[in-house]
């Protein structure tokens, strides 16, 4: 039953049949009591209460009549004296123990909750907000910003003796035993706008004598500490009213999407009921009981003459108002906060509670600055969405065949898990089925300096879709490692852009794969072959035997060196998570795309990564730095603040072989075109993956596109048909393309430009038929001549170019 300690319905007035016609309700509220009519309020109150002032009701024309057992007056009559005696005796040990009560209770920790909690704030790298953080958010009136229309209905409703009485309006207090004494239970209530507050700063719901006692104490603190209108302005701030929404100011934007000046009377009137009850009287949840609250008390306003519109009016408001919100009944300020980047937001409450503790997480102004450009943070929320729902059609979520045993095991555990028999038979915790839908997950980061620039763990944020692939998740990379193989060879001179690469069937005998064999026979994603192909373009057109074959030239102890320096910055992650095996080259081992970001950030800051970092500062509300993010390695990934992982002339070599690479990443299919673009395709076995890892020489970014369950495929989707042309409507829906390239690269010391026989990859001699420049790092210039050609050779290139077919055609 509802609250009526507002003093907003009076039994009496409905007759016998007050319950059916008012809707169950069976209080009665201050209109059995002659009201004063609201008086105007100075805008500049300033007084001050040191202790309380009341005065007792008068009972000079009050006389016990007589009664009798046996006779339903002498019954009435009883009530009469026994409630006068227990509100008298009730009055006075009431107010003993609260003098008790003043000198042990320290009310000040709960004073101070009397300002208004802010939400924390999280800001972009050029200070404009990303989102907010809150579990609590209250207004920040100031008194002279309160309408004195949405006072004057307040008042009336709540406590029209605010004004004139204390802490406690005893009179009210007493009329208020008496009455719910001679009823039999609860039926009026008289606590006060201080008493109210007192509540709300407490606290505390539960019903004991003690929190009353707390309350009362807290009550005359705040009278005595503060005027009349700072503790009003506390409550306009503080009180609860339904949805998430504490304070009239976050109320009137929450249910009507106004502020307190732009609200008519039936707005306010609807505000100034719901601090009762606010859930039960809930503009979206039960209308009509509303409604019915306010017909009664603008009645009472109709006959205490405070001013009102007339009924038709009244009646139009409320049409307008109200009957038409046409809102989730479960929604709540919390669906209608600002924010821009939800991975991004769910990433900081959680790294604030690690931070500062749990305090810290919500309610206390907290400003974070980050690194994130939110255009691009922006865009990548939005096209994710919007791509992903484009293409999931072709790619529906559909299971590997299984035997029939299998599928039988997988029918009971998807019927256990919709009848949830665990948690209804066991009280044990249900699991909950995967998210069965395409997904995807991008960051981006800056390579001059690890900040990240934006983060999207997913297709979209919602209450079953909170993993944040972009930094949780850890999948295997497929051809989109390639650059960090041939980015080995470059440094040790093993392999170069011009080294002739076969391109044939390779047979590894004694491997166990994952179908249980014991050799391996790996293939290209066409299982096609090219003969031998220069590794330039082999890495181009993404072939597997010519890496593989790069790789073993290399040597697999000298490619692990490189996994080393660009992943794995601790001896103990790399242990636990290189092995030396030839699919290291394809892209067996498994990265998360934050790892894959920073790793190829390397190509665009002359070999050098800078640990990523996303939180620059943390700021008390008073300006006070309680976190400063430089030098802190904010996302654990054990590496030091910055990592030389591969020498200047090498990046430069590799960031080249990029170039071409990137024009056949299917990012011109997203919009966006650049020839400074470097990147490079992953599909990793049965198309469960698709990467495009991009560079920029302001940006070094990952998308990644596939199933949650690792081993669900998608249908044919590649690097270059899914994750390339996400990457591109990432980059162009954010305007700054042309931004992230500018300045082009510069590497120290230069790679050199050799020219070379086009068949060998070595110095010609007078016969080669095909010259070609390529660059070549210090260890890997040729300085072997071509003994290929001859006298006798014919001009018959063996050697094929890459294609002239492109993203940019």
């Amino acid at each position: 039953m509802f609250d009526n300690r507002s003093g907003a319905l009076d039994r009496s007035s409905y007759g016998s049949g007050a319950r059916s016609q008012a809707g169950g309700f069976s209080r009665t509220d201050r209109s059995s009591i002659p009201l004063r009519k609201t008086s105007d309020i100075g805008r500049s109150q300033s007084r001050r209460f040191s202790m309380p002032s009341f005065s007792l009701p008068s009972f000079r024309s009050f006389s016990l009549p007589s009664f009798s057992l046996s006779s339903r007056r002498g019954d009435r009559s009883r009530l009469l004296v026994l409630g006068g005696f227990i509100a008298l005796i009730g009055a006075l040990l009431y107010g003993s123990v609260v003098v008790v009560q003043l000198a042990l209770f320290d009310p000040d920790p709960y004073i101070s909750g009397m300002g208004s909690r802010s939400p924390d704030r999280i800001y972009d790298r050029n200070g404009q907000l990303i989102s907010e953080l809150f579990s609590l958010k209250t207004g920040n009136l100031k008194f002279e910003d309160i309408p004195k229309p949405m006072i004057d209905v307040l008042l009336f409703v709540e406590d029209e003796d605010f004004y004139s009485h204390g802490a406690i309006d005893f009179t009210a207090t007493l009329r208020a035993v008496f009455i719910n004494v001679t009823n039999a239970g609860f039926v009026q209530g008289a606590s006060t706008i201080t008493q109210q507050l007192s509540r709300i700063l407490l606290d505390d719901r539960e019903k004991t004598l003690t929190r009353k006692l707390k309350e009362a104490s807290l009550a005359y603190a705040l009278e005595a500490r503060y005027a009349k209108n700072d503790i009003l302005t506390g409550y306009f701030n503080n009180v609860y009213l339904g949805h998430g929404a504490y304070g009239f100011q976050t109320a009137a934007d929450f249910y009507f999407r106004k502020t307190l000046v732009e609200l008519n009377f039936t707005e306010r009137l609807a505000l100034a009921s719901l601090p009762s009850a606010p859930e039960r009287f809930s503009p979206l949840r039960n209308p009509e009981m509303l409604i019915r609250k306010m017909d009664h008390i603008y009645a009472r306003m109709v006959e205490d003459g405070f001013p009102v519109p007339a009924q038709s009016e009244y009646e139009s408001q409320k049409l307008s108002s109200l009957m038409h919100l046409n809102r989730s009944p479960t929604e709540t300020v919390f669906g209608t906060r600002t924010d821009h980047g939800p991975y991004v937001t769910e990433y900081i409450r959680g790294k604030l509670r690690e931070i500062l503790g749990d305090e810290a997480e919500s309610q206390s102004g907290l400003r974070i600055e980050t690194t994130i450009d939110i255009d691009l943070q922006k865009s990548a929320v939005k096209h994710s969405r919007e791509f992903l729902a484009e293409i999931r059609k072709q790619h529906p979520y559909r299971r590997p065949e299984q035997n029939d045993e299998s599928v039988l095991k997988e029918r009971i555990r998807r019927e256990y898990l919709l009848m949830a028999l665990g948690g209804a038979v066991l009280g044990l915790p249900v699991p909950r089925t995967g998210n069965k839908r395409l997904e995807t997950a991008s960051i981006g980061l800056d390579p001059a300096t690890g900040e990240i620039l934006f983060m999207q763990g997913g297709s979209e944020f919602f209450p079953e879709n909170q993993l944040n692939r972009s930094i949780q998740m850890r999948r295997q990379t497929g051809s989109a490692i390639k650059p960090i193989i041939y980015s080995a060879g470059a440094e040790s001179g093993k392999v170069s852009p011009a080294t002739p690469l076969e391109d044939s069937p390779l047979f590894f005998s004694g491997v166990k794969t994952a179908d249980g064999k014991d050799f391996w026979l790996p293939d290209n994603i066409d299982e096609d072959y090219e003969g031998i192909i220069p590794a330039r373009i082999a890495m181009a057109k993404s072939r597997n035997i010519p890496a593989i074959r790069a790789a073993m030239m290399i040597g697999l102890d000298r490619v692990g060196e490189q996994f080393h320096k660009f992943f794995f910055h601790s001896d103990e992650a790399f242990a636990k998570r290189f092995r030396a095996e030839q699919g290291v080259a394809i892209g067996i081992l498994e990265m998360s795309p934050l790892e894959m970001a920073s790793a190829f950030s390397a190509f665009a800051n002359n070999g050098v990564i800078k640990r990523p970092f996303l939180i620059r500062r943390i700021v008390s509300p008073t300006g006070k730095v309680l976190f400063d993010g430089t030098g802190k390695d904010e996302f654990r990934m054990q590496m030091p603040a910055e990592v030389k992982a591969i020498d200047g002339d090498a990046a430069e070599v590799v960031a080249s072989m990029m170039q071409d690479s990137a024009k056949y990443g299917g990012t011109g299919r997203g919009g966006f075109n650049s020839p400074l673009l470097l990147g490079k395709t992953g599909t990793t076995n049965k198309h469960r993956d698709a990467w495009f890892v991009g560079v920029l020489p302001h940006l070094s970014a990952a998308v990644w596109v596939g199933f949650d369950n690792h081993i669900v495929s998608m249908n044919k989707g590649t690097g270059a048909g899914v994750a390339g042309p996400l990457f591109g409507r990432i980059v162009s829906g954010s305007g700054k393309g042309s931004e992230l390239a500018k300045g082009g690269y510069a590497f120290d010391p230069r790679a050199r430009s050799v020219t070379v026989c086009a068949d060998t990859g070595l110095l010609p001699n007078g016969f080669c038929p095909r010259k070609k420049s390529d660059l070549f790092a210090a260890a890997g210039v040729p300085d072997k001549t071509c003994d290929k050609h001859g006298r006798d050779t014919v001009e018959n290139p063996s050697i094929p170019e890459l294609p002239t077919k492109s993203d940019f055609d």
